[in-house]
């Protein structure tokens, strides 16, 4: 069986060797160049030139507060969160912090011991749609699960929720330091998490095994998108079929499997030839986040021609 474990990526991409962008100075001379220009709205435009994506102003917002928590070292702010740290200490800024079952449309921000947390843009040249949680546990098929929307103190709140829940009810002033002073938590309840899922569901079209739909633009013929599955039971059936490649040692096995993807393949390919970009681009999600190795290749396929259609 071959799987790739919770680690950095290598420094390659499509076989060749990426360059890092160096970041100037020590990490203390980074930490002040920071803290002295993050008012400086070009520092965004830095940060959108280092990692080739679009960031919101709430991420400046969250760095300062960091650093006024720990000054000497704000990636460390919020270890007493499950050791959570800001995911960008890397100086090789495209793949710093970035995991196997990250998908191209998220840009990992924050990290910690049960997973971390990813600003997920279904759009390269837009800004992020929203804040999601990778869980860590699940080394295939990682539950994915919105969190917020731009402000990334919605993450610690979500933590505050899922670890330290008995804490919070006896003594919710505890981690009031984790927020800016007067920082309203009312909304950031699971009342507010529902909502953002409800809101989700409407915006995106698909069943993915993530649960988070995708986006894609379908015109009013319904060019643009066909689903990789009718139902849920073709779903559910999909996944097992993809696990069981994965996981067999069987050659029969894998044999009968192969025909099965192929044929699936070969209706991706049909849908990209007329304008149905949307199923390859579900279906390579599908492989991705399985973090089987023996998907790699279908998976780079699948998306090529969505790729080439959503940068024309």
């Amino acid at each position: 069986m071959m799987t790739r474990k919770r680690q950095k990526l290598p420094n390659v991409q499509d076989g060749k060797k990426i360059v890092p962008k160096k970041a100037k100075g020590s990490e203390k001379e980074n930490v002040e160049e920071f803290r002295l220009n993050s008012a400086d709205d070009s520092l965004i435009q830095k940060l959108d030139s280092a990692f080739l994506v679009k960031h919101p102003p709430e991420l400046l917002n969250f760095w300062s507060h960091a650093v006024k928590l720990n000054g000497e070292r704000p990636l460390e702010a919020f270890a007493e969160m499950d050791s959570l740290k800001l995911g960008k200490k890397q100086r090789d800024y495209l793949l710093a912090s970035r995991f196997p079952m990250d998908l191209p449309e998220m840009e990992t921000i924050l990290v910690h011991d049960g997973g971390h947390f990813c600003y997920w843009c279904d759009v390269p040249n837009e800004l992020p749609s929203c804040l999601v949680h990778v869980n860590a546990q699940k080394e295939h098929f990682p539950a994915i699960t919105i969190v917020g929307e731009l402000n990334i103190f919605a993450a610690i709140q979500y933590l505050l929720l899922t670890t330290k829940p008995k804490q919070l009810a006896e003594n919710s002033g505890r981690f009031a330091h984790l927020f800016p002073e007067k920082y309203d938590l009312s909304g950031y309840g699971p009342n507010y998490l529902q909502t953002l899922k409800k809101r989700r569901s409407k915006q995106s079209i698909g069943m993915p095994f993530h649960g988070l739909g995708i986006k894609v633009h379908v015109d009013k013929r319904g060019i643009g998108y066909r689903p990789v599955s009718e139902n849920n039971s073709e779903n559910a059936r999909l996944k097992k079929n993809i696990e069981a490649m994965g996981t067999t040692d069987s050659e029969e096995t894998k044999k009968a499997l192969k025909e099965k993807f192929f044929k699936l393949f070969s209706w991706v390919q049909f849908a990209n030839d007329e304008m149905d970009f949307g199923m390859g681009l579900e279906f390579g999600h599908d492989l991705f986040i399985s973090n089987y190795a023996c998907f790699d290749g279908v998976r780079h396929n699948s998306w090529e021609a969505f790729g080439k259609e959503a940068s024309s």
